[in-house]
C-alpha cells in the first residue's frame, strides 16, 4: 500500500457512538460501527445452577456481604470449604444472582463435568467477558500466549472502574477443586494460579472449594491462597443434603424404573451432557415432548441445562438448550450405578448416530453435540479409530466452518487427537499422517481468504470472525500479516485497546510496526499523546518509527501544541538521518521535513526538503530514483505542496527515462499516485495512459482514482474510476470513490456509486479477482450504512476464497510420495505416482508453481526407472522456459532444468543451458527482478561444479545484497562437495552480516555432516539466532543422529522455537532411528509441528507400510488441483 502523509490539516472534532476525528489521511476504508459491547450470557448458566430456594445460608451471605463491604481487611481473600454436596455452589449461586449493594460481581463456576467449563482457557474467556461487558467495551483479541495477561488487565481495569464510580468488584470462583488443568508438578496450569497476588483497587475474591486437593503446585509462594487465614468451613446444609437425597432418589428412579428414563440417564452419563431434548429423544428412539416431560420433573435436582456453546460465546441464533447432570458426584453415580454393558451400548448409540449423521453428509440440523463434544468421549474412551476419522472428515469441517464462521473448532480437535496419539507409547504414524493432511488442506484453504477481507470483518464489527480467521491461517507469517491488517482495521475504526492488544500477537517485525504507527496516529487523534508517543518510540522499523512520530508532531501542532509538537520534530529528525537505504532514508527525511513543517521550524524544513530530494536523486537508475521521489512527494502532498508538485515533476522526468518495460510500469504507478495525491492530476493521467498495454494503463488509472478520492478530489475521483476498462479494477475503484463520498456526507450519491461497484463486480468471472472486488465493495456499502447488505458480500466472498483456497506443492508431494514407493519397493503404484506427477507438472504453465518441481518429478521417474521419461521432460521444460515471454520466468526455468541435468550427470548440458540463462539475466531481466535470476544462474552452475563461474555470475550485477545472497549459497554447495577450504575462503569474502552468518551456518552442517560436532556447534552458537535455528541446527541435529546420538539429536531439536524447523528436524531423527518405537514416536511429533507433504520421505523410512494411505491422500489432492487447473 502506498504511504500518504498529512501536515497542517488543523483541528478535527467528532461526537456520537460511531464518530471518527481525523486532521489527516487514512489509507485505505475505513468502516466505523458501534463497539460491539459483549453481552455476558453466563448469567443463564448460574441460574441453572443456584437452588430454587436457598434456605438457613442468612449467617453466610451476612459474612461474606460483610467482607465485600469492610473497607479494610486483613486478607483480600475468603474461601469456603466443604465436602461435596455440602451447599457450596448454591451459596455462590446465590451470592452471584443477588449481590449486596454497591457490589459488581463477575464469576465463573469450575465443573469438571463440562470440557468447556472446567479449566484455565474456560475460565479466561468466560470472565474476560463478563469483565468487558461491566467495562462497556468490546472485548479484545486474546490467543493462548496473551489470554492470561489480558485477563489480568481487564480485572485491574474494571475494579479500578468499579472504584471509580463508588463500588466494589468481587471475584467468584466455585468448584477449585474441580479444575482439570491442574497436575502434580511444574506442568501443572491450573485456574487458582490466574487469581491475583495482590489484588488492587478494592477487588474482593471469593472462592468455594472442597479440603482435600491440595493448592495446584503452579500457585507461587505468598499467595493468599497458600494462607489458611482465609479459610471458612461451611456447615454441611440439611437442604443441600435434601437435595442430594432427591437427586439420587431421581436418578434411582428413573433407572429403576426402566425404559425411557434409564435410557435418559445412560445416554446423558454416557454421553458427558451436552445433548438436547431432540438428541435424546431420537438416541431412545422417543419423542421430544415426552424426553422434555421426563427431564422437567428432575430438572434441577437430578439433571441441568445449559446454553449452548455456540450461542454463548458467538452470538449466534438460538440454539436448543442442552441437558447435564446435575452434579459432579450425580455423574459418577449414574455411571457406577449402569453396568459395563449398559454404558457400552449407550455409546454404541452415540457411535451410531454420529455415524448416521456423517453417512448424511453432515446436513444442517446436525446437533451440537456431534460438531463439538462427541470427540471429548472418543478421546477418553480411547476410540482411536473414530477419533482421526471424524477429526480428519472434510465434510464435518465444512459443516463447523457455516456453523462457527471459521476453522479453529477443526484445528482445535486435529490438535487434539494429536495429543491423544502422542500419548500412546508406540502411536499410529499413518493416523498422524493423516490429521497433518487434514489440518494442511484447513490451513490451505484458510490462505485463499485476503488480508483486506479479514480485516474487513473486524471493521464490520465481527471480530471474534476475524481473529479467529486471522490465527487460523497456516504459516506464521501468514498469520501475522492477518493479524496486523486486523488490528490496523481496529485503530482506523477507533477500537484502539483491542488494536494494540492484536498487534503485539503479530511475529514480524515489519508488519508489527505497520500496525503500530496507524495505532500511535489514531491514539494522538484521541488526546492520548503520552501513550502515543511511547507506543511510537517502540517500533522497530526505524522508518516507520519516523513516519509515526511525524503524523503524532501533526496532531500536536495542529491542536496548538507548537512548543511540545517542535521537540518531538528534532527528535524525528535525528532518527531519519539515521535510516539507510535510499528510498527508506528519502521517504523518512521527507517525513521528518513535514514535521519540522507543521511544528514552525520553517528552516530546519527547508533543510530537510534539499536533502530529501538529494538522497532520492543519488539513486542512479532512473526507475529507481523515480520511485524514491515519488515516496519523498507523497510526504509532503498536504504539509508542502509546493515542494511535493515539484518533486513530482523531477519524478515524472526520470520516469520517462526508464528504457526497461517492467520498471517503467512499477515506476509509473508510484508516480501517478504521488502527483494525484499532489493535485497534479493530469500529470497522473498522461503517465499512466503512456504505459504500453491496457491492463497495465487500467491499474495505473484506478491508482488515480483512489488517490483522488483519499484526498478529497471527488469529482476527478469518479470520473476517473469509470474511464478503466478492467471490471476487475473499476469495481475497487468505484467502491474506494464511494467510501470516499461516505465519508463527506455525500450519502446518496455515495450509495448510488457503491451500487454501481457492486454491478460491476456481479460481471467478473475469475474467483480470484471477484473475491477481492466483493471485499472492496463490501467496505463500500458498509461505508454507506448499508451493513446488512456489506455482510452478505463479505459473507459472500469469505466463502468464495475459503471454498477455493489454494493448493501447495501437490507435484512435488506426489513426485515425492512415488519415489517413497520405490524405495520401499512398490513399484507399481510408484509408477502410478510418478506419471501422475509428470502430468500435473505439465498441467501447470505458472512458473512460480512449477519452481523446484522439475527435479523431484524428474527424480520420482528415474528412481522407477524411467529415464528416458525424465531426460525428455527436463528438456521439454527448457523448450518452455525458452518460449516463455517474461525474461526473469524463463530465467528461473532455464536454472531449474539445468540444475537437474546436472544432478542427472549431465554436465554439458546443463553448463549450456545456464549460460544461455546468464546471457538472458544480464540483458533482458529489469532490474528489480535481477536477484532472483542471479541467484538462479549462480544455483545452475553450482550444480554443475563450476563454483568459480558462480561467483563470477554475483560479481558481474550491480547489486551487493544479491551477490552476498548468492555466494553464501555457493558456500553451501562447495561444503555439500566436501571442498571445505574453498567454502571458508568464499564466506570470509561476504561482507554483508546477514548472508556472512547464513554461509556459517552451511560451514557449521558441513562440520558436523564430517563428524565434528562440537565444533559445528560451537561455530553455530555464534550465529544471528533465526539463522542458528533455521539453518545450523537442524543440519547438526540430522548428523549427531546419524552418528548414532538419537536423544542428543532429539534434545537439541527441540531447542529450535519455529515449529515448522523443529518438526523438520525431529523428522530427520526419526529417520536415522528408523522404524522403531522411538522412530515413530518422533514422526508423530514431527507431524504434529510441520506439514506432512514436507516429511514424505521420513514417512517412507520410518513407517514404509504407512505409504499407501498417504498416496490415497496425495492422490486426491493432486486430483483436486488437476481439475482447478482444468
Amino acid at each position: 500500500m502506498e504511504r500518504l502523509s498529512a501536515r497542517g490539516t488543523g483541528e478535527a472534532q467528532a461526537r456520537g457512538s460511531v464518530s471518527l476525528a481525523n486532521s489527516g489521511v487514512i489509507n485505505g476504508p475505513v468502516v466505523l460501527t458501534p463497539a460491539r459491547v459483549p453481552r455476558s450470557g453466563y448469567l443463564l448458566q448460574v441460574e441453572s445452577i443456584a437452588a430454587d430456594r436457598l434456605r438457613s445460608r442468612e449467617d453466610e451471605l451476612a459474612a461474606m456481604a460483610d467482607f465485600c463491604a469492610a473497607a479494610e481487611v486483613e486478607l483480600p481473600y475468603w474461601r469456603w470449604l466443604a465436602p461435596a454436596w455440602a451447599g457450596k455452589s448454591a451459596l455462590m449461586a446465590h451470592f452471584v444472582l443477588n449481590p449486596p449493594p454497591g457490589v459488581d460481581v463477575v464469576s465463573f463456576f469450575i465443573t469438571a463435568r463440562l470440557a468447556a467449563q472446567n479449566d484455565r482457557t474456560a475460565f479466561c474467556e468466560v470472565v474476560q467477558r463478563q469483565l468487558h461487558a461491566l467495562l462497556g467495551e468490546e472485548e479484545p483479541p486474546t490467543t493462548v500466549h496473551t489470554r492470561d495477561e489480558q485477563l489480568r488487565l481487564a480485572l485491574d481495569r474494571a475494579a479500578e472502574v468499579c472504584a471509580a464510580r463508588g463500588r466494589r468488584l468481587v471475584l467468584v470462583v466455585d468448584g477449585l477443586d474441580e479444575d482439570r488443568g491442574v497436575t502434580a508438578g511444574p506442568d501443572s496450569h491450573s485456574i487458582a494460579a490466574l487469581l491475583p497476588r495482590v489484588p488492587t483497587h478494592g477487588l474482593r475474591v471469593l472462592v468455594a472449594g472442597r479440603p482435600h486437593p491440595p493448592v495446584p503446585d503452579d500457585v507461587p509462594g505468598g499467595h493468599p491462597l497458600r494462607d489458611t487465614a482465609i479459610d471458612h468451613r461451611l456447615t454441611i446444609s440439611p437442604h443441600a443434603l435434601a437435595v442430594r437425597a432427591e437427586a439420587e432418589n431421581d436418578l434411582l428412579r428413573l433407572l429403576d424404573g426402566g425404559g425411557l428414563g434409564r435410557d435418559l440417564v445412560g445416554l446423558v452419563a454416557a454421553a458427558g451432557g451436552g445433548l438436547s431434548a431432540a438428541d435424546l429423544a431420537e438416541l431412545a428412539e422417543s419423542r421430544t415432548r415426552l424426553v422434555a416431560r421426563e427431564l422437567s420433573a428432575v430438572s434441577g435436582r437430578g439433571f441441568r441445562l445449559r446454553v449452548s456453546r455456540w450461542e454463548l460465546l458467538a452470538g449466534l441464533e438460538p440454539r436448543p438448550m442442552l441437558y447435564l447432570l446435575a452434579h459432579e458426584e450425580i455423574q459418577k453415580s449414574a455411571l457406577d450405578l449402569l453396568n459395563d454393558a449398559e454404558l457400552a451400548g449407550y455409546r454404541a448409540r452415540l457411535h451410531r448416530w454420529a455415524e448416521r449423521f456423517q453417512r448424511a453428509g453432515w446436513p444442517t440440523d446436525t446437533p451440537e453435540y456431534l460438531l463439538s463434544g462427541y470427540v471429548r468421549l472418543l478421546r477418553e474412551q480411547g476410540e482411536t479409530t473414530r477419533l482421526i476419522a471424524l477429526a480428519t472428515d472434510a465434510v464435518r469441517h465444512e459443516r463447523q466452518w457455516q456453523v462457527s464462521g471459521s476453522d479453529l473448532e477443526a484445528l482445535t480437535e486435529i490438535a487434539g487427537s494429536f495429543d491423544h496419539l502422542l500419548g500412546e507409547e508406540d502411536p499410529d504414524v499413518a493416523a498422524a499422517a493423516r490429521l497433518a493432511a487434514s489440518r494442511d488442506a484447513l490451513h490451505d484453504r484458510m490462505g485463499g481468504i485476503p488480508d483486506e477481507l479479514i480485516a474487513l470483518w473486524a471493521g464490520l464489527g465481527r471480530l471474534d470472525r476475524a481473529v479467529n480467521l486471522a490465527r487460523a491461517q497456516g504459516s506464521p507469517y501468514e498469520k501475522a500479516r492477518a493479524l496486523s491488517a486486523v488490528a490496523r482495521a481496529l485503530a482506523a475504526a477507533g477500537r484502539l485497546d483491542q488494536a494494540v492488544a492484536l498487534a503485539g500477537e503479530v511475529q514480524d517485525d515489519v508488519l508489527q510496526s505497520e500496525a503500530m504507527r496507524v495505532i500511535a496516529g489514531a491514539l494522538a487523534s484521541v488526546s492520548h499523546p503520552d501513550q502515543a508517543v511511547e507506543l511510537a518510540r517502540a517500533i522497530g522499523d526505524p522508518g516507520e518509527r519516523v513516519r509515526a512520530l511525524a503524523d503524532i508532531t501533526a496532531v500536536w501542532a495542529a491542536g496548538g501544541g507548537r512548543e511540545r509538537a517542535a521537540e518531538l520534530a528534532e527528535e524525528t529528525v535525528g532518527l531519519a538521518r539515521a535510516v539507510t537505504g535510499i528510498e527508506d532514508r528519502a521517504s523518512a527525511m521527507a517525513a521528518a521535513a513535514g514535521a519540522c513543517a507543521v511544528a514552525g521550524q520553517d528552516e530546519l524544513a527547508a533543510e530537510l526538503v534539499a536533502e530529501a530530494t538529494q538522497v532520492a536523486c543519488s539513486a542512479l537508475d532512473p526507475a529507481r530514483r523515480a520511485e524514491a521521489l515519488a515516496a519523498v512527494a507523497e510526504e509532503w502532498a498536504t504539509a508542502l505542496p509546493e515542494s511535493a508538485s515539484d518533486v513530482v515533476r523531477q519524478a515524472a522526468g526520470a520516469v520517462r527515462a526508464v528504457t526497461d518495460q517492467a520498471d517503467r510500469r512499477w515506476a509509473v504507478r508510484s508516480v501517478v499516485v504521488a502527483a494525484a495525491r499532489a493535485g497534479l492530476h493530469e500529470t497522473a493521467m498522461g503517465l499512466a495512459l503512456g504505459l504500453a498495454q491496457q491492463n497495465e494503463r487500467d491499474r495505473s488509472v484506478a491508482d488515480t482514482a483512489e488517490a483522488l478520492a483519499e484526498t478529497g478530489r471527488l469529482e476527478p475521483a469518479l470520473e476517473t474510476a469509470r474511464l478503466v476498462e478492467e471490471p476487475y479494477l473499476r469495481a475497487p475503484a468505484l467502491a474506494a470513490v464511494a467510501r470516499a463520498l461516505a465519508a463527506a456526507g455525500e450519502s446518496a450519491q455515495a450509495t448510488a456509486v457503491a451500487e454501481e461497484a457492486l454491478g460491476v463486480a456481479r460481471t467478473i468471472p475469475v474467483t480470484v479477482w471477484r473475491i477481492d472486488v466483493l471485499t472492496a465493495v463490501a467496505s463500500a456499502l458498509a461505508a454507506v450504512g448499508l451493513d446488512r447488505e456489506a455482510v452478505r458480500l463479505a459473507s459472500e466472498a469469505t466463502d468464495s476464497a475459503h471454498v477455493g483456497g489454494r493448493s501447495r506443492e501437490q507435484v512435488r508431494t506426489l513426485a515425492e510420495v512415488a519415489t517413497a514407493l520405490a524405495v520401499a519397493g512398490h513399484r507399481d503404484q510408484a509408477v502410478e505416482f510418478a506419471r501422475h506427477a509428470a502430468e500435473l507438472y505439465r498441467a501447470n504453465d505458472d512458473v512460480y508453481e512449477r519452481a523446484g518441481d522439475l527435479s523431484a518429478v524428474a527424480g520420482a521417474l528415474r528412481a522407477v526407472g524411467r529415464e528416458d521419461s525424465a531426460s525428455a521432460l527436463v528438456l521439454e521444460a527448457a523448450d518452455r522456459a525458452r518460449a516463455h515471454p517474461h525474461p526473469s520466468d524463463r530465467v528461473d526455468a532455464l536454472g531449474d532444468a539445468a540444475e537437474v541435468l546436472a544432478a542427472a550427470g549431465h554436465t554439458e548440458q546443463a553448463l549450456e543451458l545456464a549460460r544461455q540463462a546468464a546471457a538472458i539475466a544480464r540483458e533482458e531481466v529489469p532490474r528489480r527482478e535481477r536477484r532472483s535470476a542471479v541467484r538462479s544462474v549462480a544455483d545452475a552452475f553450482s550444480a554443475a561444479g563450476r563454483h568459480d563461474e558462480a561467483i563470477e555470475v554475483a560479481a558481474g550485477f550491480d547489486d551487493r545484497p544479491a551477490e552476498a545472497d548468492t555466494l553464501a549459497e555457493v558456500v553451501r554447495s562447495l561444503a555439500a562437495a566436501g571442498q571445505l577450504e574453498r567454502a571458508v575462503e568464499v564466506a570470509d569474502g561476504i561482507d554483508d552480516g546477514w548472508y556472512h552468518d547464513i554461509a556459517l551456518a552451511h560451514l557449521a552442517g558441513a562440520l558436523a555432516a564430517e563428524g565434528g560436532h562440537d565444533r559445528a556447534t560451537v561455530l553455530a552458537d555464534g550465529l544471528e539466532g533465526s539463522i542458528r535455528e533455521g539453518l545450523a541446527l537442524p543440519v547438526i541435529a540430522r548428523a549427531l543422529a546419524a552418528a548414532g546420538h538419537p536423544d542428543r539429536a532429539a534434545d537439541l531439536a527441540r531447542t529450535i522455537a519455529d515449529a515448522d524447523v523443529r518438526g523438520g528436524a525431529l523428522a530427520a531423527v526419526a529417520q536415522a532411528l528408523g522404524p522403531t518405537p522411538s522412530g515413530r514416536r518422533l514422526l508423530v511429533e514431527a507431524l504434529h509441528l510441520t506439514r506432512w507433504d514436507q516429511l514424505v520421505e521420513a514417512v517412507g523410512v520410518v513407517t514404509p507400510q504407512s505409504l499407501h494411505q498417504l498416496a490415497d491422500v496425495a492422490l486426491q489432492q493432486a486430483r483436486a488441483a488437476v481439475a482447478r487447473l482444468r
